[in-house]
């Protein structure tokens, strides 16, 4: 618990939106079932993001998949979440070749160089 501090009581919420993330992407053919995962993806995402800060260890995690959401609902504000993902304080490599494929090509050769 004390690497992953005061965030950790929340991050069943951040698990609840991946396993909706993952419905909406592998599981759900119809539209109505698919925006119904997404948008509770988002909720939940959102919850672990209101209940933490940008410093938080698992905070570039919980932007990737927010960003994710974003790019499956056809959203323009998902570059920015795409790049608070790519920002790890922590050094960490995860979301980083990820959050690459989803920048813009000008934005992605930069931070890679």
């Amino acid at each position: 618990m004390a690497i992953l501090g005061d965030g950790f009581n929340h991050l069943h919420h951040y698990c609840n939106g991946l396993n909706f993330l993952n419905r909406a992407k592998a599981k759900v053919r119809d539209k109505e079932g698919r925006k119904f995962n997404l948008t509770n993806a988002e909720n939940e995402l959102q919850y672990v993001l209101d209940r933490t800060n940008d410093k938080y260890i698992l905070a570039p995690d919980f932007y990737l998949a927010r960003g994710e959401i974003s790019h499956m609902q056809g959203r323009r504000e998902m570059p920015e979440r795409f790049r608070k993902g790519h920002k790890n304080p922590t050094g960490l490599p995860q979301g980083v070749d990820c959050a690459k494929r989803f920048l813009p090509a000008d934005e992605s050769s930069e931070r890679s160089a």
